[in-house]
């Protein structure tokens, strides 16, 4: 199964592809049996006050997905999924072409529970994320709060985090992560040649050596976020990567 082509018995409930100028508001998506809002190529969209109330034992089955998209607004939205919430991706096409960039996505006013990601960037990253917002949402009962994992090559700038309410705890059998309000994965891990480009941001975190090849992370802002788990807060380390993230 995979998620440009997914098996038969497990569809995406809703692809747009190459669409503008479009305005999703108003409903409620039940137990989608795969990734549920797919947003690919797309231009000058509107997405507000939508639900998604997915199985929480059911993986891959991602709220909205905004892949390779320009000029998007998410407003108002309560998400409740097993794998990632809102996820913004810059996929590959199957025939090796990539999506697009993402760039002008703005998510506010939602709130998301998740037993993955609740606000991400990435996985999938070969082509540019670019002046990203995540604001006013609340992260409730959820695995990870925030995440950026770059690992196929394309750069990642000015992401900004701003007003998060983060409830986050490690799930029981839960899919991916333990229970971080927070995580940042920059890697190519093998899938690309591409070289690293310098940044001027400062990271604090440190990740095992098996993450190489790090890609450029600029202007990434993360402030006013309330913890409700003191247990999960990520704590300086003494080594930092060569790449870093201005908190």
């Amino acid at each position: 199964m995979g998620t440009r082509i997914p098996a038969t018995r497990r569809p995406r409930l809703l692809v747009l592809d190459s669409c503008e100028n479009v305005r999703l508001s108003g409903f409620t998506v039940i137990e989608s049996p795969m990734w549920t809002l797919h947003l690919v190529n797309c231009s000058r969209l509107s997405i507000h006050n939508i639900r998604v109330e997915n199985d929480l034992r059911m993986p891959n089955t991602d709220g909205i997905v905004i892949d390779g998209c320009r000029d998007v607004t998410v407003s108002g939205c309560d998400i409740s999924t097993a794998d990632d919430g809102i996820v913004l991706k810059t996929s590959q096409r199957p025939d090796g072409g990539i999506v697009g960039k993402c760039e002008r996505i703005e998510i506010s006013g939602s709130r998301v529970r998740s037993q993955s990601c609740a606000l991400k960037i990435g996985t999938e990253s070969f082509g540019m994320f670019r002046d990203i917002t995540f604001e006013n949402c609340e992260v409730s009962s959820s695995n990870r709060g925030l995440g950026i994992f770059s690992r196929d090559g394309g750069a990642i700038e000015n992401v900004r985090f701003c007003d998060i309410r983060l409830d986050c705890h490690e799930t029981p059998h839960g899919f991916w992560g333990s229970g971080k309000h927070s995580r940042s994965i920059l890697s190519t891990a093998g899938r690309t040649k591409k070289r690293p480009e310098t940044s001027e941001a400062s990271w604090s975190k440190t990740y095992p050596d098996r993450w190489r090849g790090h890609q450029p992370l600029r202007r990434t802002h993360r402030r006013h976020r309330e913890h409700r788990d003191t247990q999960c807060r990520a704590q300086p380390e003494a080594r930092a990567l060569p790449h870093r993230v201005q908190l």
